[in-house]
């Protein structure tokens, strides 16, 4: 299969289970938001997916390849933290371009890249610059341009930055597929402008309850900041 599939995953901590039998498959090019309030294992699932934290059974294949036990920097995939991680002591250029020089990629294809990066989410220029020297949603440009830096097969989004301008997303990432998990607690403006997704999974003590195809998650049945992604992402391309 081409995408992303997770078949009976399980992780436990002790004694207490996180994530709870867990089946999810995501095609290649779509785009999938698990929703779900806080503590209920969204982000549990992602580390999984990612290869932070092993799963206590169950396996996740990638375009066909068993990488349940692959580490995370041979899966390539990109992933933007809800805290967004970014080094405070490097540089724009120097956050983006890591992916790639831990990687071993010449310095010359180092710079190309970041400078296409930074034009496509509009910091043009930026490279140089610290970080601690940017706006919060320019931080957040800079973190999603370096979970596309090594044009990923995944892209995972932790609490995603709807205040982000999305269409870094466009090209890199609309040539992968991505997951995404939202809280449904939030407080954030609302957005007049309703919003259509690919495929939405509501996510409870552990285990999908309920999957809602593209369309079929009214927004009402968002919270806010869903509402705002599912929209911005829809404007640009379908991830």
């Amino acid at each position: 299969m081409s995408g992303l599939a997770l078949q009976n995953v399980v992780k436990e901590f002790g004694s207490f289970r996180a994530v709870n039998d867990v089946d999810l498959t995501v095609p290649h090019g779509t785009f999938v938001c698990m929703l779900g309030p806080s503590g209920c294992g969204k982000t549990t699932l992602l580390r999984v997916i990612a290869g932070l934290d092993l799963p206590t059974s169950g396996s996740i294949g990638l375009d066909g390849e068993d990488i349940t036990r692959v580490p995370t920097h041979k899966r390539n995939l990109g992933m933007v933290f809800q805290s967004l991680a970014l080094f405070p002591h490097l540089t724009v250029g120097e956050n983006i371009a890591y992916p790639l020089r831990i990687r071993g990629a010449p310095k010359e294809d180092q710079k190309k890249r970041v400078d296409e990066l930074l034009s496509m989410i509009h910091l043009s220029g930026y490279a140089d610059r610290p970080v601690s020297k940017l706006s919060g949603g320019q931080r957040q440009r800079v973190a999603i341009a370096r979970a596309l830096a090594i044009s990923p097969k995944l892209f995972l989004l932790d609490e995603p930055p709807v205040g982000a301008r999305c269409q870094a997303a466009r090209g890199d990432a609309g040539r992968a597929q991505a997951v995404a998990a939202e809280a449904r607690h939030h407080h954030h403006r609302r957005h007049p402008r309703p919003a259509r997704g690919d495929d939405h999974g509501r996510y409870g003590r552990g285990h999908e309850r309920r999957r809602d195809p593209a369309g079929c998650l009214a927004d009402r049945d968002l919270p806010p900041a869903g509402r705002q992604l599912r929209r911005r992402l829809h404007r640009t391309d379908r991830i």
